[in-house]
Parts: structure tokens; sequence; C-alpha cells
């Protein structure tokens, strides 16, 4: 009689076992899932603000192509954060980089303009434009473009 009783018991605490590293290999597969979607969707919006930047440069220089040197600044709304972090915009050589601090990055090759005219990050934001005002500017100044805010 008591062996039935400790094969039952020992039944459940096996089904209860068999059922925890089930419910834990779910959690963990779908917290993998999460992180990545996440990063896919950081990325993908990191790259619609790299095309709105890029298309302020290229607005840019087609002004200074048609009018030659001359002043002319855009401004591109961008969003503040994306993911919930804030980013940086910024010009390395000849290549646009978008970066979250400790996440996802973006680079985007500037093209044939980049060795028409010079490209360059405003002076106070050489380490990169962050995203906390919601705007970045481009500015045509002679033969110039300058990113900054």
């Amino acid at each position: 009689m008591y062996e039935k009783g400790q094969h039952l018991s020992l039944e459940q605490m096996t089904l209860f076992s068999v059922s925890l590293v089930l419910m834990i290999m779910v959690f963990y597969s779908f917290s993998s899932m999460v992180d990545e979607t996440g990063e896919r969707v950081a990325e993908d919006q990191l790259k619609g603000v790299s095309e709105a930047v890029l298309n302020g440069i290229y607005r840019s220089h087609n002004s200074y192509e048609e009018h030659g040197p001359s002043q002319k600044r855009l401004d591109s709304e961008i969003p503040k954060e994306i993911s919930g972090e804030m980013y940086t915009v910024l010009i390395e050589g000849d290549e646009l980089l978008l970066r979250i601090e400790g996440g996802p990055s973006v680079r985007r090759n500037i093209g044939e303009v980049a060795g028409d005219i010079h490209i360059r990050m405003e002076r106070q934001f050489m380490g990169g434009v962050s995203s906390r005002k919601g705007i970045v500017t481009v500015q045509l100044d002679g033969d110039e473009i300058i990113i900054g805010r």
C-alpha cells in the first residue's frame, strides 16, 4: 500500500519537473526571439533615419551643383528615441553612421557626393549629433556640407 503512494508521489514530482523544464525552455526561446526582433526593428528604424539625413545631404549637394557655393540650411526631423534609446548621427569619412550606444548601428555610404564636396560634422558635434532634440540640420556653407543640430 505504501508503494502505491510512493509511485504516485514520484510520478507527480517527475511530471512537475518536466513541466518546469518545458516552461523555462519556452520562456528563453521567446525572450531570445523578442530580443532579435527588437534589434531588427531598431536597425530598420536607423535605416529610415539615415535615409532622411542622406536626403538632406543630396539636396544640399544638388543645390551646390545648380547654384555653386552658397548658403542653405535643411532641418530634418528625426525620432528622439529608437527602441527606447537615444542614438547618434555621425559622419566618418565618406560614410554616415547611426548608432545606439550598446546596441545596433547602421553605416551608409554617402556616395559620389563625398568626392565633390567636403562633408563634415559641426565643430561642437564632432562626436556625433544626439537624437535628444529630434532634429538634425544639414547646412551647405560654400563648398562644405555641415551636419549638426
